[in-house]
């Protein structure tokens, strides 16, 4: 709670000079040979198994245990049932004191393992931009180390907190006394390593590049979390991957062209949304 009570509380900035690209999100920010949505996904799923002649980089399958739903399943290249989410989206991030900061240091916000999460891809789009006031994970076994990772995200960029923000945040954490500071090793691991890892052998690859989803240029997106292994390749990886964002809804983050399925009935959403930080108000801010 120290952590949060150190942030500035102060209202929303209008979304002027915002460019979803200035974040360069999906770089090989690190400098380790591979695009940052594969480094997600091996570091957030089990069972790897990579693809042959990626250089350990590129994700052909694995299973996730979604914290956000609280459940665990399989996915494929291909898929679209996943997605990366910016635990503190970029939208979010610009209206709250990252208009202020150097190229360089969006670009590390935007590709930071601290921010990013494999997550399901129906869950991302529900969540859009939404900051705590707006959208909580409907797993509630996950909700303090979100918050938690919220705020750890905003003390490290300098980051501000709206008040609705803070109130929503300050119930979570009442219900979780005792809630660490959050600090994780979120590191992802090295090309070639990670949980049970196998590589397919060349006639097992996948041939060609997967299909992607619709392109909207005022979307979100983590791209194809799938898609080539290296960050040389990340821009044709995906049309909706073009620093494409609308309210971090995530439509096009899917490695498929395949339709999202249905979202969750409302319940999944944070039932106390307050209307002054509803999540269309950060929608509305993102297109």
């Amino acid at each position: 709670m120290s952590e949060l009570n150190g942030l500035d509380v102060r209202g929303k900035d209008y979304r002027t000079g915002y460019d979803p690209q200035e974040f360069d999100w999906r770089s090989d920010a690190d400098n380790n040979g591979c695009d940052t949505p594969n480094d997600v996904l091996r570091r957030d799923l089990d069972e790897l198994v990579l693809e042959a002649g990626t250089n350990g980089c590129t994700v052909a399958a694995g299973r996730l245990d979604d914290k956000y739903l609280g459940d665990s399943y399989d996915f494929e290249r291909g898929s679209s049932k996943i997605e990366i989410d910016h635990i503190v989206s970029r939208s979010n991030a610009w209206q709250t004191g990252a208009a202020g900061l150097t190229y360089d240091e969006l670009r590390e916000f935007s590709n930071d393992p601290l921010n990013l999460l494999a997550v399901s891809s129906t869950l991302k789009r529900q969540k859009s931009g939404g900051d705590a006031a707006a959208w909580l994970p409907p797993n509630e076994d996950y909700r303090c180390e979100y918050v938690s990772r919220q705020i750890a995200v905003k003390q490290k960029y300098g980051l501000w907190v709206a008040a609705a923000e803070k109130d929503a945040m300050e119930e979570v954490l009442d219900l979780c006394a005792g809630q660490p500071s959050f600090n994780k090793d979120v590191n992802w691991p090295q090309p070639g390593e990670g949980d049970s890892v196998t590589t397919e052998s060349a006639s097992q690859e996948s041939s060609g590049e997967p299909s992607e989803g619709p392109s909207d240029p005022a979307e979100e997106t983590a791209g194809n979390p799938a898609g080539d292994s290296s960050a040389k390749d990340s821009a044709g990886d995906s049309s909706a991957a073009k620093g494409s964002e609308a309210g971090d809804s995530g439509a096009g983050d899917s490695p498929t062209g395949e339709s999202p399925a249905a979202p969750p009935p409302e319940s999944a959403a944070n039932p106390t949304t307050p209307a002054t930080e509803s999540a269309g108000d950060d929608r509305r801010g993102e297109r």
